[in-house]
């Protein structure tokens, strides 16, 4: 089977679409690199009821444990076709659309989001469509990240704490959750087993930011991961504060299988002070493409691709 991948200056790349390996795609918006897959066999994937609490891991086991998460990968490039939708505790839901390409590069997770207002605003449907962002993000140890407002400027490489800003007024997301830096921090303590709701065993690390980086510059403590006891999976990120207060919550909440693969169907975001969550669902997905690198080249003048239609997959 190939692929053909339409770009907008007219020239066409015809391309191998492989079938991909027995994996399990789970995030957070790489969602996100929150996209991250874990081995695993499928005939168990969506069974996350063990009977009893997990074991108690030893130091060796709590390496393996945080090793397996950072070096989790997909299979070949993709594109997911998802939605925003932010849930105030009071007022109307705020609706936004986007697309996400990713591939791994030079040993490094690598994705570029596209989010657009759709004007939809409770159940209504204005029509239009407005660009709101464009991101790059470079992941791994040392991340990097770059943004655009309007597709017509050139990527700025955001520094400091910028990264902690939300990436739209009152959206709870910010570039910070999509790199998921604190997956690489190497400061951690073991805290132990634990239950995350119907999701079943987890084991839980805090993991601590380094000195200056913006997470700590902003007063972020550590964040406490809650990795699915079978598959080494993130089920759960709690960002905690100075003075052990949660500030959000990263949860993951549904999966689809498409191509033999367990894909991430549904996360959110929530601040356990205002109530207010925002949800990432993706709606549709293209797994074993492949994608010209320089679309995750910050410098580089080349335009997203256009996927036909027929080859998504909708969740």
């Amino acid at each position: 089977m190939r692929l053909v991948l339409r770009y907008p200056s007219q020239f066409f790349f015809l391309l191998p679409v492989g079938h991909g390996s027995r994996t399990f795609i789970t995030a957070v918006v790489s969602l996100f690199l929150a996209v991250l897959p874990v081995a695993a066999q499928t005939h168990r994937a969506s069974n996350f009821k063990p009977s009893i609490l997990p074991s108690h891991l030893d130091a060796s086991e709590q390496n393996s444990y945080l090793q397996s998460l950072r070096n989790q990968r997909i299979d070949g490039d993709y594109c997911l076709k998802f939605q925003l939708i932010h849930k105030p505790r009071r007022g109307s839901s705020q609706y936004y659309d986007g697309t996400l390409y990713g591939s791994f590069i030079e040993n490094r997770p690598m994705i570029r989001v596209l989010l657009e207002a759709t004007g939809h605003l409770g159940s209504e449907l204005s029509g239009s469509t407005e660009v709101l962002a464009e991101i790059i993000i470079h992941g791994a140890v040392s991340s990097s990240a770059w943004l655009r407002r309007n597709l017509s400027d050139t990527f700025l490489l955001m520094q400091g704490t910028e990264t902690l800003n939300p990436i739209v007024p009152n959206l709870l997301f910010r570039t910070f959750d999509l790199q998921m830096p604190y997956v690489y921090w190497k400061n951690y303590l073991y805290v132990g087993p634990d239950r995350v709701g119907r999701a079943g065993g987890v084991q839980v690390f805090n993991m601590y930011p380094p000195a200056e980086s913006p997470a700590a510059l902003t007063g972020v403590e550590y964040v406490r991961i809650a990795l699915d006891n079978s598959y080494s999976a993130l089920r759960r990120a709690s960002i905690i504060s100075i003075g052990e207060a949660v500030e959000s919550v990263l949860e993951t909440r549904s999966f689809a299988k498409v191509q033999n693969q367990w894909i991430l169907r549904e996360v959110a975001l929530t601040d356990p002070i205002t109530k207010d969550a925002t949800s990432f669902k993706v709606s549709s997905v293209a797994l074993g493409i492949t994608l010209d690198s320089s679309i995750f080249n910050p410098v580089s003048k080349i335009q997203l691709p256009i996927l036909e239609s027929n080859y998504f997959e909708d969740l």
